[in-house]
């Protein structure tokens, strides 16, 4: 059972001073942040943007984000993050371990990432119910990608009723909160309308274009998509869908690979 260590008892111990270690904890956290720290996680500091899984690399995250839990041991920020680099690096194992201690320590993003390891059985039975059942927790807590699971779920009637308006509800509450991934949805949702939602391509490119701009590689798709055809009143551009394609190949979006390929063969 992993138990949190006062880090002035350690100080004391070591015998070093009291601002050498506080500095070099900070130092060890901000770096930490920086390599994993998951865009809409409502503890991340103020300033601090995040990141997606796709742009994390998780070797570089797992040294970073070690040493900031042993400088923080009680931290469940840095704990979160830990988890985020194991599950990155695909040991299931150790990331559901770090996400149920962080969650345990109240983190909100650690409840939503347990809440897709168990809708997806990845290191535990696959659990929709309960996965639903820790998202409804994450988004009272504030967490914006819990937000956006939700609407998924209800979106596509994963194990409930399909509401296209509900969802959309879901997605709206996530995109104000910051997540990228609820913008993207939204954005869809609104592009091709549904039962109880409107159609509004104008707002779709829109949400698109701000989750591109926040590292979302499925908007990035989504948006050389519209200039490719022109929706949303957006002019046929062909160079600017190439480059919204490219991006999010480099983001590592497979689809984008053969988007480039048609337009190569100019289909």
């Amino acid at each position: 059972m992993f138990r949190a260590v006062s880090v002035l008892a350690v100080l004391l111990a070591t015998g070093l001073p009291v601002a050498s270690v506080a500095a070099a904890e900070s130092e060890a956290a901000q770096l930490c942040d920086a390599r994993a720290g998951r865009t809409g996680d409502p503890d991340l500091p103020a300033g601090t943007r995040g990141l997606l899984m796709a742009d994390m690399d998780g070797a570089a995250a797992l040294e970073a984000c070690t040493e900031a839990v042993r400088s923080a041991p009680g931290n469940r920020r840095l704990i979160h993050q830990l988890g985020r680099a194991h599950h990155k690096l695909g040991q299931f194992g150790p990331a559901l371990a770090h996400f149920r201690v962080a969650g345990a320590f109240g983190s909100a993003a650690a409840l939503t990432s347990i809440g897709y390891m168990v809708e997806n059985g990845q290191g535990v039975a696959a659990n929709p119910k309960r996965a639903r059942q820790l998202y409804r927790l994450a988004a009272k807590r504030g967490d914006a990608t819990a937000w956006n699971n939700l609407g998924v779920i209800y979106r596509d009637g994963e194990g409930v009723r399909r509401s296209d308006r509900k969802a959309a509800r879901f997605f709206r509450k996530g995109a104000a909160r910051g997540s990228p991934q609820a913008m993207n949805s939204l954005g869809a949702l609104l592009e091709e309308g549904g039962k109880g939602v409107r159609r509004d391509a104008r707002a779709a490119i829109a949400l698109y274009r701000q989750a591109a701009e926040q590292g979302e590689p499925v908007a990035m798709l989504n948006l050389g998509d519209a200039y490719t055809s022109g929706t949303g009143g957006l002019a046929i551009d062909l160079a600017a869908a190439r480059a919204w394609y490219e991006k999010a190949v480099a983001a590592g979006d497979a689809e984008a690979k053969d988007r480039l390929a048609k337009l190569d063969a100019g289909k």
